[in-house]
């Protein structure tokens, strides 16, 4: 079957094309960007010099509990059933994150750490399979490096 400009239609592409492509775009958007690079470094160092960092010395804790329904949260919370909840809320901060697509635990906390969508991180399920044997693996159990780098000056980042 064709489409009205009489080219054949294609088939959607499974994850690991899919994943394929997106780093191919991301290597020719890499050279595209590589004239902006200075530019904005110097304007993210600008921009920094310029805060205020009477915070700098405070240190965070994220407390993120898997599966939990911020909704219900609040509504257990303003019925008095969970005290210590409210005094963390009060004395710090609460907010409700965003899941991913699919919503489950491996890929949304593969998201949270590493700040890429699963098409980067790869990690779409608890199983994935070798695709040499079709054999199963924890998906989350494989750990590669980065693509790429930027060494500046002792970091690397």
């Amino acid at each position: 079957m064709t489409n009205p400009r009489n080219k054949p239609r294609r088939k959607p592409l499974d994850p690991a094309r899919r994943a394929a492509f997106d780093v191919l775009r991301a290597v020719s958007e890499r050279d595209a960007y590589a004239n902006l690079a200075l530019p904005a470094l110097l304007l993210a160092c600008g921009w920094l010099c310029a805060l205020d960092l009477s915070a700098a010395g405070k240190k965070v804790v994220v407390l993120g509990i898997d599966g939990m329904d911020p909704k219900l949260l609040q509504t257990f919370v303003e019925q008095g059933r969970m005290p210590n909840f409210k005094a963390l809320m009060q004395e710090g901060d609460f907010r409700p994150l965003q899941t991913t697509m699919p919503p489950q635990s491996p890929v949304a906390w593969s998201t949270f750490m590493t700040g890429v969508n699963p098409g980067k991180h790869n990690i779409y399920d608890f199983l994935a399979r070798d695709l040499s044997n079709y054999l199963p693996y924890l998906s989350s159990a494989e750990i590669k490096g980065p693509k790429r780098s930027w060494k500046i000056g002792k970091y690397t980042i």
